[in-house]
Order: C-alpha cells, then structure tokens, then sequence
C-alpha cells in the first residue's frame, strides 16, 4: 500500500509566491481541507485495519507567540466525516463557521460568517471507491465561481486528471499525472488549447517524497522544496525556494503524543532564522477497515 504525503503548507506558500509566474498560473487544485480523508488501498490485498488522523483544531501564531486564528472541527462520532467547524481571533470571537451534509456519493459544505450569513457552498462528488470526481464551488446566491474535475486511471485509484472551470463553465486549464510505482513522478499543466505551460517533477525515497521542483514551458527552474522525515516517516522539514536555490522559507516540524492524539507544530522561519509563523495542528485517530476494491 502506497500513502504519500504530499505536503500541503509547501504548495500553498509556493503558489502564494510565484502564482503568475508562468505563462498560465496553475489553478490550484485542493478540493477543500475538510473533505473527509479518503485512503486507498491496493486492490489486490486483503481486508486492514489502519489508524486515519483526524485535525481536531489547528492554531496559528503571530511572530511575538500571540494567537492569530485557532479553528475547531468536530465530526461524527468514531468517524473522518466532518460535521462542523469553526474559526476564532485571539479574543475567541467567531470568525467563520462551516458545517457539512453527506448522502451516498457527495458531500455538501457550508461557510457562514460571524453573523451566520452564508458565503458560499461547496459540492464535492465521489465515484463508489470514494474518489473525488468533481467539486462545484458556488457563491452565496447559488452562482458557479469554479468547478473542477477529477479522472482516474482505468485499473486503480491513481488520479490521472485534472481540469478547473470558470464561473461560466469555461475550460481553465487542465493537469495530467505520470507515476511510477505508484508514485507521482510528474504533473504536466497545460492552457485549454494543450499547450504545456509548467511542469513539477518529484523524486521519492521508500514511498516518501523528498524533493519538487517547479519548471516553466521552456524548462526554466521557477521554485522547488527539498523535504526531510523522521524515524517515523513523518516530515521533519522543509526547504522552499525560488529558482535553482534560493532560499524562502525553511519549515522545521516537531511532534508529540498524549492521550492517544498526536501535536504536530510547524515553525516558518526565513533565511536568517526569523520565526514568520507557527502552526499547531492537534490530531485523534480512528481505526478504520479498508477492503479489497474500496
């Protein structure tokens, strides 16, 4: 069974650094952070129990350790389904909430603000494996803002594309995946017309992604994050840079468990060792039973 974390906190500050950088900017394409963990098994291997995580809260911290934000989840009871979220400032006032409704194959999410008025919905749809198929965003009148699309290969759960639509349903931008031995070598993203217009390739060892690099059309290195693990294959660090190596940020990652939940903390800091911010995502886990073909 191959699980390979891709680490999500390096892919958003990349795209908040260079979004523009190439030709076309690439669309980004996470479904949402509270769509429930879908974990995929080789097909062919029998009936396992495994431990999935579940972020009960996550806290972000100013540079002087002040809390910025802190967000709480709750989900159904013994399971990775969120059912509501909230988000508080420093002072614990409401910030935003969300909540969640599921039926067979979808997933409908909610975001309110602090006078409970909607800002928008979000319908994630999933195949009879659970992978997700496609995810409609929408305003607070019902109007698209984007819809994205999600192919799988014919003969198991690997992602093979991906495309992002406009409010107007207008073809954005589309990407493709190449892997070997399960793992995600390459991802080619392409304008509506085909034409390539960046590309990333990752390198791995023992299932564990330990380098991306993020190239222009013409082969040209725009950014890239060499990634570090621990004795626990969890991830001990990053480095984030632009160009061949110039170094952004570096994020160090320190663990620890009690009560059964496990506290991951992020520490951003820049070249010279200054802290930009600290991350503390708080974990329970669930044991949950996956079946040949699930």
């Amino acid at each position: 069974m191959k699980k390979t974390l891709t680490p999500l906190i390096t892919l958003l500050i990349i795209l908040a650094v260079f979004s523009g950088c190439a030709g076309t900017p690439a669309p980004s394409e996470k479904t949402d952070d509270k769509v429930p963990q879908i974990l995929q098994e080789d097909k062919s291997a029998g009936p396992e129990i495994i431990r999935v995580p579940v972020l009960l809260s996550e806290t972000k911290y100013q540079r002087n350790d002040y809390i910025d934000t802190k967000t709480v989840n709750t989900y159904e009871e013994g399971s990775d389904r969120l059912i509501k979220s909230a988000t508080y400032d420093n002072s614990s006032v409401v910030l935003e909430t969300s909540s969640a409704e599921y039926s067979s194959d979808r997933a409908l999410f909610s975001w309110f603000d602090r006078e409970n008025n909607l800002l928008k919905k979000k319908m994630i749809t999933y195949d009879k494996t659970g992978n997700v198929t496609a995810a409609v965003l929408y305003d607070n009148t019902g109007k698209q803002i984007s819809r994205s699309v999600y192919k799988y290969e014919a003969d198991n759960y690997l992602k093979s594309k991906w495309e992002i639509y406009d409010s107007a349903d207008v073809l954005l931008g589309y990407n493709e995946y190449v892997y070997e031995n399960g793992n995600n070598i390459r991802t080619n993203s392409f304008s509506p017309a085909g034409t390539l217009e960046e590309y990333f390739l990752y390198k791995y060892s023992n299932d564990l992604m330990t380098d991306m690099s993020h190239y222009s059309k013409s082969g040209k290195k725009i950014s890239g994050a060499v990634y570090t693990y621990n004795k626990d294959n969890l991830i001990a660090s990053e480095i984030i840079y632009k160009g061949e190596k110039s170094v952004i940020n570096e994020i160090i990652y320190e663990y620890s468990e009690k009560e059964g939940k496990r506290t991951e903390k992020s520490i951003i800091k820049t070249p010279d060792g200054t802290v930009v911010e600290t991350v503390e995502k708080v974990f329970a886990f669930i044991e949950k039973e996956i079946k040949p073909g699930k």
